[in-house]
């Protein structure tokens, strides 16, 4: 991350030990409002708290650039998704943006209500 960071690249970045890579991209999309596609993981890659991962926003030309950077800083890296449109795609299921900021808003009140 470092280094993306040192190269001007960065645009946003989360880790992923609380919530694991699903909630890390979709509190991204819900703070950029802008959607967010992430390819064919299973339930484990997508929801996996792992300790020391992190989910970076990067300009999609930069991506080769950035994955070859930090392979060469000895961390391993690919591409997950895109953040593009106004709809959050996670396993294969598409949701409005819109209609998921509302729900995770709502779902505190609900709680303790």
């Amino acid at each position: 991350v470092l280094a993306v960071r040192d190269a001007g690249l960065l645009h946003a970045a989360q880790d992923l030990s609380d919530g694991g890579l699903a909630l890390a991209a979709v509190e991204m999309a819900f703070t950029s409002i802008t959607g967010i596609a992430l390819q064919g993981h299973d339930l484990a890659t997508l929801f996996g708290e792992n300790q020391a991962r992190y989910i970076v926003a990067v300009p999609q030309d930069a991506v080769p650039q950035v994955v070859k950077s930090e392979t060469q800083h000895g961390s391993v890296a690919a591409q997950v998704g895109t953040f593009e449109g106004d709809s959050i795609t996670l396993a294969g299921e598409t949701r409005r943006l819109d209609d998921m900021r509302a729900l995770h808003a709502g779902a505190l009140s609900a709680i303790v209500s």
